[in-house]
């Protein structure tokens, strides 16, 4: 099979959404643990993302006694910008919080970043 050439993927949608991306100042107690308990210690890692929010059906499945977390919602946009982003972190879209579920290369050319969201409260 021969490789096309010039060969354009085109998006369809606009990046009218600017995400934050958050990550938390962890601290750690005198055994060396991580605390979690103060909610005032997010930083701001990335600012200002410009991407596309899509809303997807989201509903919990129950495996066994184990809840598994299925994305709500899911943004797109240029990965230069967001290219230090990780799973730990949280998104700030329009005052809404968002923790991420999945990180993913939507092409492979390191070029659109897929990250999928879910709803926090």
């Amino acid at each position: 099979m021969t490789k096309l050439t010039g060969f354009r993927r085109k998006r369809i949608g606009f990046r009218n959404y600017l995400a934050t991306f958050q990550t938390q100042n962890l601290q750690t107690d005198s055994y060396g643990q991580r605390t979690y308990t103060d909610n005032s210690t997010w930083v701001t890692s990335v600012e200002e993302w410009p991407c596309e929010l899509i809303s997807v059906s989201g509903k919990e499945t129950v495996y066994g006694d184990k809840v598994s977390d299925i994305s709500t919602h899911v943004i797109v946009g240029d990965k230069e910008q967001a290219k230090d982003v990780t799973a730990v972190m949280r998104v700030m879209i329009e005052n809404e919080e968002y923790g991420i579920v999945a990180i993913r290369d939507v092409s492979g050319t390191n070029r659109e970043l897929r990250v999928e969201l879910k709803k926090n409260g």
